[in-house]
């Protein structure tokens, strides 16, 4: 039973969206515990997005909303900081199941493992995205960015996001801007063809360095975003942790290469 919380709603053609909510319960390399902290990648990608409009880097609202399933389990702090981030939860939609929960035991080497905490369908049900629970006022959105799993990344649905200005009555052209993200690196290679796919699918392709080696191969950043582009993406952004990242754009026969430098951070939590 899903239980759809009066959150206020934004419309603007300048939205950007993200997906998901996961509380972490963090275990680090000394024994300490942190737990209940919000992970899934959503909750981070959508403070990136409101990041220029909160330091003033930019006139615009930077308005943001995020797409998630929650149980009545998620903490007061969670829901407050993503208030207090100015993130709309307009998409978040509250039901009888818990929120998705897992532990992250994170080791000195930077290895992290994760296990979950909530049954299977929790997590299908909490996390699984459909173009029915995106709410109307985010269906002209300007962007949208999610994570994928590269061996399922659910073509489908990211072919009905890409076009979804489409179903909603937009005119052609109005396509939002889309970009994936793994969640991990490929658990075996991919076929010429399923890499072109996933490559292919959205705007803007953003792996870190081991998910990118995954796909096609070791070799320097350089060779692994230039490799992506020949596979078919239109701009990769290859993360790579304190070197900051490197963006690779490709029109033709000319081509843009964009080192980006990390901020120098104190790193408390590589999660996130």
């Amino acid at each position: 039973t899903e239980i759809y919380t009066p959150f206020p709603t934004r419309r603007s053609s300048d939205l950007l969206v993200a997906f998901g909510i996961i509380l972490d319960d963090l275990v680090f390399p000394d024994g300490h515990t942190v737990t209940g902290t919000l992970g899934g990648g959503g909750p981070q990608t959508a403070f990136g997005m409101r990041l220029p409009a909160l330091a003033g880097w930019t006139e615009t609202s930077g308005d943001v909303g995020l797409v998630a399933g929650i149980g009545r389990d998620l903490p007061g702090l969670a829901r407050a900081w993503l208030a207090a981030a100015g993130i709309d939860l307009a998409g978040i939609r509250e039901t009888e199941l818990p929120t998705p929960r897992a532990w992250q035991m994170l080791e000195r080497d930077g290895r992290r493992t994760q296990v979950w905490r909530v049954e299977g369908h929790v997590i299908s049900a909490q996390l699984g995205r459909t173009l029915e629970r995106i709410p109307e006022s985010y269906r002209q959105a300007k962007g949208f960015h999610l994570g994928i799993h590269p061996d399922e990344p659910d073509l489908e649905f990211i072919h009905q996001l890409r076009h979804l200005s489409l179903h909603s009555g937009g005119k052609p052209g109005g396509e939002p801007v889309l970009s994936l993200e793994p969640f991990k690196p490929a658990d075996r290679p991919l076929s010429d063809a399923a890499l072109r796919q996933l490559c292919a699918a959205a705007d803007i392709f953003s792996p870190n360095v081991a998910e990118a080696q995954s796909l096609v191969g070791n070799g320097t950043p350089d060779e692994l975003v230039r490799r992506l582009a020949d596979a078919g993406a239109s701009i990769v952004t290859l993360r790579m942790g304190s070197e900051g990242s490197l963006v690779y754009a490709r029109s033709g026969a000319s081509h843009l290469a964009v080192h980006v430098p990390a901020i120098p951070t104190n790193v408390i939590d590589p999660t996130g």
